[in-house]
């Protein structure tokens, strides 16, 4: 009896002074729920063979950790909710200024930039924050523009700001600016690039960008894991070969 109690001692010493690490790899599931918005190119719910660039370079990633990748689609500021709700692990794509309550990797997943686009006669341009106020344009609410926009935006004394939520964002914007009822409104070049390709037609120009900006994967803070699975998703993103891979995917698959 002595002897069996000195080995279930020892083995639940060696347990419990197992490396932190270890015991932590353990806690990370396998598979990774991530929420997102329809962003294609950049993560596609309709799309059925082109998923999006960043799920294809996300999904590549963890499986080489012999992981997966499951995306939720939810308009943006529910995705954003729900995962401080904890309802799912964390958002494929995000800046801190959209949830700052997130955790988010060091390194970058790619970068966007945000521009303003008008009907083919508008005079308008788009030259820094003072000109912000002569123009009436729209945006979707909840996301990450960079500055000056963002300051901007989320004066509620701007009344020339329309901020649209909910799903087809994108569409909603351009049938607003085809009906007249905006100036202009903002939205990431890619994004604005793939729109066009769909309708073989160019019914708008842009009239001037922001700066780009790099965004990140985050996760909530709520879970036990995510600081090591950040950790190792660094590492993957700084790999020289892995960069390579999304550069020839990108020049295949959506150029």
């Amino acid at each position: 009896m002595q002897t069996s109690l000195r080995f279930l001692f020892i083995g639940l010493s060696l347990y419990f002074w197992l490396p932190a690490s270890q015991a932590k790899t353990q806690d990370i599931p396998g598979t990774i729920i991530l929420a997102t918005t329809d962003w294609c190119p950049y993560a596609c719910e309709k799309e059925p063979i082109k998923k999006g660039i960043v799920h294809d370079y996300i999904e590549h990633l963890v499986a080489q950790q012999n992981r997966n990748l499951e995306l939720v689609f939810l308009p943006w500021a529910r995705a954003v909710q729900e995962v401080n709700n904890g309802n799912n692990h964390g958002l494929l794509t995000a800046v801190p200024a959209e949830a700052p309550n997130l955790l988010f990797t060091r390194q970058p997943l790619m970068a966007y930039q945000m521009c303003f686009y008008g009907l083919a006669d508008a005079t308008w341009r788009y030259q820094g924050h003072s000109s912000l106020s002569s123009t009436i344009f729209g945006v979707m609410a909840n996301y990450g523009y960079g500055e000056p926009l963002d300051s901007f935006v989320s004066n509620y004394r701007n009344t020339n700001v329309v901020k649209l939520a909910g799903s087809d964002g994108l569409e909603r914007l351009v049938a607003m600016l085809e009906k007249g009822r905006l100036d202009s409104f903002v939205a990431d070049s890619h994004v604005i690039d793939w729109h066009l390709k769909q309708r073989q037609k160019a019914p708008f120009q842009s009239l001037g960008c922001l700066s780009q900006n790099p965004f990140y994967l985050a996760l909530s803070p709520k879970l036990p894991w995510a600081a090591e699975f950040l950790a190792s998703l660094d590492k993957a993103l700084a790999d020289t070969k892995n960069r390579a891979w999304l550069a020839q995917q990108i020049k295949i698959q959506y150029q």
